[in-house]
């Protein structure tokens, strides 16, 4: 009974560091996991006065999709028709105080959005965790 206990006890100690290092790999990973979302946007970084985005749209067979990304102040960036069932790119936005990024995706009768925002001190913002 108490070796049955002991090696009961070791697989989980020895199951529960597998998944601690799984998630641990996730973590240092950083948006790295596949995601099952119609709509990923990542900030890879801000580059002088411009942040970098990649954006990824997986709108599987809707033929009728678009990516739009709006700025509240300045209002419509960028909008464009997806014909493609998968698409990647990266986006250069002009950094500014204050400033609040909507990427949606329109899918089918679907909207996905993904907010950013950044401060007064350029932080950047995604419901507000801090990125950057």
């Amino acid at each position: 009974m108490k070796k049955s206990l002991m090696i009961t006890a070791g697989i989980f100690y020895f199951t529960s560091l597998a998944m601690y290092g799984v998630a641990q790999t996730a973590v240092q990973a950083g948006n790295r996991i596949e995601s099952s979302e119609p709509l990923t946007v990542r900030f890879l970084g801000s580059r002088g006065d411009w942040l970098v985005f990649r954006v990824e749209v997986k709108t599987g067979d809707i033929d009728h999709s678009t990516l739009q990304i709006d700025d509240a102040i300045e209002g419509e960036l960028y909008s464009n028709p997806i014909h493609t069932n998968s698409r990647s790119q990266v986006m250069k936005i002009e950094k500014r105080d204050n400033q609040v990024l909507d990427f949606r995706l329109f899918s089918g009768k679907k909207v996905y959005t993904k907010t950013y925002t950044t401060d007064s001190n350029n932080k950047l913002f995604q419901k507000g965790i801090a990125v950057l």
